[in-house]
């Protein structure tokens, strides 16, 4: 059977994006423990982010890259409920950014990112490296 075959078989209305539960005790909250619910991203999405936080010369070469705000905004690409305006209230954050940096430590970010990248099918290079060197 062919790939046409194969994906016509599928019922287009069962298509679903995977996400996956993180429970994290958020420390700055006296360790509270929340659940957050991570959705993966869309390869549009995800490259959205990687070219915004490029930072790139006049000339157009690389000069580096915002890894801190890459998985900020792999985040609240994720994690949509940090959005939340009612969220951002009742923390007084003006932006979803500012909320994240109330409530969140950087390794708690990173967790949540990575989590992120993962369901989404984006390994990072150090798991690429893993593999290739085993």
């Amino acid at each position: 059977m062919n790939l046409v075959e194969q994906l016509l078989k599928i019922d287009a209305g069962k298509i679903e994006v995977p996400s996956k539960e993180v429970k994290l005790k958020l420390a700055k909250l006296g360790n509270m423990e929340i659940t957050f619910t991570c959705n993966a991203i869309s390869m549009e999405r995800y490259n959205e982010i990687q070219e915004r936080v490029l930072q790139v010369d006049k000339k157009g070469n690389i000069q580096g890259f915002a890894t801190a705000q890459a998985k900020i905004e792999t985040v609240l690409a994720g994690v949509p409920e940090l959005r939340s305006e009612e969220l951002m209230k009742h923390f007084k954050a003006p932006t979803p950014k500012e909320l994240m940096n109330k409530i969140f430590l950087p390794g708690e970010v990173d967790i949540l990112a990575d989590t992120v990248t993962e369901i989404s099918g984006v390994e990072s290079t150090n798991k690429k490296e893993d593999i290739k060197n085993s």
